[in-house]
């Protein structure tokens, strides 16, 4: 059976279903599976995910290489990654990497998928990056109809840049502020399937924005807790003690992770709220340990600053008092389309239109 690999460098974390990587990938994947060929796809970034959701939207053989983490059986790991992706679990087989960290086993990924497949289609490879080597020294046939020319990526629009001249507090002091922003993959509980399935469709903006994430709290009158850095892998959801200038503050781009650390864009919580939830401050110490509410202080920023806040688990915004809850949008525009049917007061940073 022969077994292709649609192969692209890594992309911007936002795609678009119109970028040209996305649609050559799907018109990719869609003639391999049309000839009855095995998949080899992966997971770990847009580049590999999407020719893998592809070819389960497909109904394709597949041979997918995953990591095992830490002390994952194959079993409930291949049925966690099955269910996410829709993958047909009797059309699917599977590689495993067993790894401690998330992205070590990316570099032995890549030299596995190549070297198992009989044929390779590169996309969007980088000229002078790790996968155009490898591709050079691959035994495989390449099949270079698809590809596209590789391009750096486009920098983020500052939003530093869009913030009013006047800044009017929004909030009264002692609220505490849920900053979210756009989320690089899906969101927390949502499957693979449905964030794929929204990221082809979208065309000018991005499937999960930082407002499409907010519109979704509302919708859902939840906040969910996030598992990212989180101590004793418990999940939880972070607040900020900052006013509505300190909270423009936190708005800044880290090229660490080459995303903003927050956006314009928040769910308040006033005095009754804090009360009822059990909220708990942070206590920044250098201390390495499984304390919940702890955290170091920072060696790549200064995380007091945050003046965080934490609630285990989620957050059930409708168990509380309505006029407890603010909404807080990027701009007026925004504001005014969620005011008919949102259940909470909405109010605007008042940051100006790209």
């Amino acid at each position: 059976m022969m077994k292709t690999l649609v192969l692209n460098s890594s992309q911007p974390k936002y795609p678009l279903g119109s970028d040209p990587w996305v649609k050559a990938t799907l018109h990719a994947v869609d003639e391999a599976a049309a000839l009855g060929h095995t998949i080899v796809a992966s997971v770990g970034l847009a580049c590999w995910e999407l020719a893998l959701w592809r070819s389960a939207q497909r109904n394709a053989r597949i041979h997918v290489i995953l990591p095992l983490l830490g002390k994952q059986q194959p079993n409930t790991a291949a049925e966690a990654w099955s269910r996410s992706f829709g993958l047909p679990y009797d059309r699917t087989t599977f590689t495993w990497i067993p790894t401690n960290n998330p992205k070590a086993w990316w570099p032995l990924r890549d030299r596995i998928a190549i070297r198992r497949s009989d044929n390779i289609v590169p996309i969007c490879l980088r000229p002078s990056g790790r996968l155009a080597k490898e591709l050079q020294e691959a035994q495989a046939e390449v099949s270079p109809h698809h590809a596209i020319p590789w391009s750096p990526k486009t920098p983020t629009t500052g939003w530093q840049n869009r913030f009013p001249l006047l800044i009017q507090e929004l909030w009264p002091y002692g609220a505490l502020v849920h900053l979210t922003r756009a989320c690089s993959g899906p969101w927390p509980g949502e499957s693979h399937e449905s964030y794929y399935h929204d990221v082809v469709a979208s065309t000018q903006t991005y499937a999960r924005s930082g407002l499409a994430t907010l519109i979704r709290i509302i919708r859902e009158g939840r906040i969910r807790g996030s598992l990212f850095r989180a101590r004793a892998n418990r999940a939880r959801v972070c607040f900020s003690a900052c006013t509505t200038r300190e909270a423009l503050g936190l708005v800044r781009f880290r090229s660490r992770f080459a995303r903003y650390a927050f956006e314009p864009y928040a769910i308040v919580l006033l005095a009754g709220a804090i009360q009822r939830l059990k909220a708990h401050p942070v206590r920044y110490d250098a201390n390495e340990s499984t304390d919940l509410f702890g955290q170091h202080p920072g060696i790549h920023g200064v995380w007091s600053a945050e003046k965080e806040w934490r609630v285990l688990g989620d957050v059930d915004l409708r168990s509380l008092d309505p006029g407890d809850v603010r909404v807080v949008t990027a701009t007026d525009k925004e504001a005014e389309s969620l005011r008919p049917w949102c259940p909470w007061e909405v109010r605007s940073f008042g940051c100006f239109s790209a």
